[in-house]
């Protein structure tokens, strides 16, 4: 019997499949799902309480944190509530896929200084350039960067480190997961920069300043996530 496509599709049919992405989901046990380790997760977050409380007696009093309980709730545990909540940590733990954080600082062109306006620019302008260097198919783009709500933006925030009351600018923080067959139109490894035509791509974009974009390292999305949502909803 030859080797064929039909050989295939009968195979499949005999251990009651008919798809062959299903078939090899099944196969490689791709579609069992591992369960995020929140035991190990409280952990960190107990350790970053204390980092925090250490932190905050060690810094000067001017900038010192005096309603300390107050910070941690805010800072910390709902923050992390919304994490558990939205299971952002299993999203982002996808396999085949490099994660990326980012920071768009935006500059203000004219009056029109909204929070939308610039979350919409993000998401309508800045990732559509992404998706287009990822994948050329439109029909694609849906799919090249998932979970595009992963960003906040923000704008004058103080944190335990940064106290200073000089305004800060517009700017976006994020995720961006990359499929890992993808990775090398996105970023260079070699070079440890963002690939140079697309940093000019996003680079034009008119109300875009300055973008900053990293890898992140095989434990270091969760920090990133609990920066990035520090007093603030989905």
């Amino acid at each position: 019997m030859a080797l064929d496509g039909e050989y295939f599709r009968e195979y499949r049919r005999y251990i009651g499949f008919t798809a062959q992405q299903p078939t090899k989901d099944y196969l490689s046990a791709k579609d069992i799902i591992a369960d995020v380790d929140y035991k190990y997760v409280d952990k960190l977050i107990a350790r970053l309480r204390d980092m925090y409380a250490l932190l905050n007696s060690a810094i000067h009093e001017s900038v010192r944190h005096r309603e300390f309980a107050d910070f941690t709730k805010h800072a910390i545990d709902i923050a992390y509530e919304r994490i558990k909540s939205e299971n952002l940590i299993g999203n982002l733990n996808n396999q085949g896929r490099r994660l990326f954080t980012c920071t768009v600082v935006f500059k203000p062109i004219d009056i029109h200084n909204y929070q939308s306006r610039f979350e919409d620019a993000y998401k309508s302008r800045f990732l559509h350039k992404i998706r287009r260097r990822l994948d050329r198919s439109k029909s694609r783009h849906s799919t090249s960067i998932p979970f595009d709500h992963l960003f906040y933006f923000e704008r004058n925030h103080k944190t335990l480190l940064r106290s200073s009351s000089k305004k800060s600018p517009f700017h976006i923080h994020s995720v961006i997961p990359i499929k890992t067959h993808q990775v090398h139109r996105f970023w260079s490894y070699e070079e440890n920069r963002l690939n140079s035509r697309l940093k000019k791509d996003l680079s034009s974009i008119d109300i875009v300043d300055d973008v900053f974009i990293k890898p992140v390292r095989d434990t270091g999305s969760f920090p990133w996530l609990m920066y990035i949502t520090k007093q603030k909803s989905f």
